[in-house]
């Protein structure tokens, strides 16, 4: 995806590019591209340990069930959109996500593991794509 961005960024083609977030609205799920730069949402920027990580899947999926791998277990954590406030800034495709998995995927600095989403459970009816 970086790359393609990249192309299109010479191009200077930001109508393109807008328009594949809104054709395929599940890649804000997992992307931001703003102002040329591209981020991964799909794991945390800054981890302190393993609570630290399941804030921020919970905090970016309160509706969702959340399952995180640790070790040769997982953890499931139901949805807490219930309990506290949702960040209106999130996408609205947040809201149609049934359960993510996460797993772990090598070590960050300092010994700690790092945790990636695997794989998402939409709610049956949510479109993935536009005009699909």
């Amino acid at each position: 995806m970086a790359s393609y961005l990249g192309y299109f960024h010479h191009a200077s083609s930001q109508r393109l590019i807008a328009s594949l977030w809104q054709k395929w609205p599940w890649l804000g799920l997992l992307l931001d591209y703003q102002q040329g730069q591209l981020r991964s949402l799909w794991l945390p920027t800054r981890v302190t340990g393993y609570s630290s990580q399941v804030r921020f899947f919970r905090k970016r999926f309160p509706h969702a069930r959340v399952v995180i791998q640790r070790g040769c277990e997982t953890d499931a954590f139901e949805p807490w959109f219930l309990r506290h406030a949702i960040d209106t800034a999130l996408p609205a495709l947040c809201k149609g996500v049934r359960q993510i998995n996460v797993v772990e995927a090598g070590f960050l600095k300092g010994d700690l593991k790092r945790r990636v989403i695997h794989s998402f459970y939409f709610e049956p009816g949510v479109r993935l794509c536009r005009n699909c």
